[in-house]
């Protein structure tokens, strides 16, 4: 029987790791290319549902179960598998309330690199939607992802933090404000159309860039953006002539191997003396290592805006107290878990405010 013929009083577990526990070159491996297939297959025995929460930033299964035990062996062995093993990878399990109490964290954006990030809820959102519609989530994750989505919320309005609308490209754009002087004579390309990469030319566009272009390896899609933010579109393959007179390079694609190779920046800065420089926000990096090392070339990884993140948002949090207890009455809302009561102890161990 699928789950929403199951018991509603299966037991809630969790297994994952997130930026904090794992570095990026780790995440990057997390590819489900068929997540309702990756979740069928996953899905057996004691197993009753199963749903996957999966951002540049966290990697994390949620199952109901009525063997606990067992399924946190098989799905630490799935997403080992995934990521690495040994010590290459640490996992985070959590039980029962301890899980409950982590993904309304999740939902609140109180477990994000950047206090009260918002692409994290329509990412719970639709990882929820993703197991409804392969009919691995019936009467038990339906009620979580619900009841987080919800207190998510309702935690954001309490702390303030509802209306942030904050993201990952912001610190990058702090960091680029920072460093590229007279922006008004300044060349960015923006390499991607996707939101990542439309958030980076709208911030560049709000800093008085004086010349921004955007190449896709869609150039339907470049021309889409660059009529929004009033660029110029490019096609992917022009991408070389166009390294010489720039300043800045953004880099915002999903592409599993570089884009920018340490011998095509060589050939570009050949003879000039003003810095590039480069952005890369790919989880898997969009330019060589080498790249990096260029004299005339200053770069800023994903990771490197991960630690301006988690530097600005520590600063920031200040609403620990208020926080845990907004998370612990969301737990307690939530109620026993096949007779597991609520322990306080879980929030606690789920905030990390």
């Amino acid at each position: 029987m699928g789950p929403a013929g199951r018991a509603s009083d299966e037991r809630i577990v969790e297994v994952g790791t997130d930026f904090q526990a794992s570095s990026l070159e780790v995440l990057s491996r997390a590819r489900v290319t068929n997540v309702p297939v990756y979740l069928e297959r996953i899905r057996s025995g004691r197993i009753a549902e199963i749903a996957l929460l999966s951002t540049c930033n966290r990697f994390e299964l949620y199952a109901a179960t009525d063997d606990p035990e067992e399924t946190l062996i098989a799905l630490e062995r799935e997403v080992r598998a995934l990521l690495g093993r040994n010590g290459e990878v640490e996992l985070v399990i959590r039980r029962d309330e301890e899980a409950v109490a982590h993904l309304i964290a999740v939902s609140a954006g109180l477990e994000s690199a950047l206090l009260g990030e918002h692409e994290i809820l329509g990412q719970v959102r639709r990882a929820h939607a993703t197991a409804a519609e392969a009919g691995t989530a019936g009467g038990a994750l339906n009620r979580l992802f619900e009841h987080s989505l919800r207190h998510g919320r309702r935690i954001r309005r309490a702390l303030g933090i509802a209306d942030l609308r904050r993201s990952l490209t912001e610190p990058a754009a702090g960091w680029i404000a920072k460093h590229l002087s007279e922006p008004e004579r300044r060349a960015a390309v923006v390499v991607g159309a996707g939101e990542t990469a439309s958030q980076m030319a709208q911030h560049l566009r709000g800093l008085g860039i004086g010349k921004l272009t955007i190449v896709n390896r869609s150039f339907t899609r470049s021309r889409e953006l660059a009529e929004a933010v009033g660029g110029r579109p490019e096609r992917f393959d022009r991408l070389p002539s166009l390294l010489p007179e720039s300043d800045l390079i953004v880099l915002a694609t999903s592409a599993p191997e570089p884009l920018l190779t340490e011998a095509r920046v060589r050939g570009a800065l050949r003879g000039r003396r003003r810095k590039l420089f480069v952005v890369d926000l790919g989880l898997s990096a969009n330019a060589e290592s080498g790249v990096s090392r260029h004299p005339s070339v200053t770069t800023l990884t994903l990771s490197d805006v991960l630690a301006l993140a988690l530097a600005d948002s520590k600063r920031q949090r200040s609403q620990g107290v208020q926080a845990q207890a907004l998370i612990q009455e969301a737990v307690d809302d939530f109620g026993p878990l096949n007779g597991v009561q609520p322990d306080s102890s879980s929030a606690r161990a789920a905030s990390t405010v």
